[in-house]
């Protein structure tokens, strides 16, 4: 599981975390940056890894759409994806 940062083009950042190399993968996200496990909610979306064709960026535009879409607000697109740690590297 790879945990990434990803950015808007209006400065808005949330962390998704994929298992990139897994098609059957949930792709998750939340909004709390801090990464302390015992804090973060991470929030499901029907999205799995080969919806997002097993890319990181693709998974952010699917969570981005996802969630805009259900507050009923325009899309931002994705300015950056950032990888930030992975299950091994934990």
């Amino acid at each position: 599981m790879t945990i990434y940062t990803v950015t808007l083009r209006n400065d808005e950042t949330f962390l998704i975390s994929v298992d990139t190399a897994r098609a059957e993968s949930n792709i998750t996200a939340t909004w709390d940056l801090d990464l302390d496990p015992a804090d973060t909610t991470w929030h499901p979306t029907p999205f799995q890894c080969a919806d997002a064709c097993h890319s990181a960026e693709a998974a952010a535009d699917l969570v981005e759409g996802y969630f805009a879409d259900a507050a009923g607000v325009d899309r931002t697109p994705v300015q950056s994806v950032k990888k930030q740690i992975t299950e091994s590297d934990a």
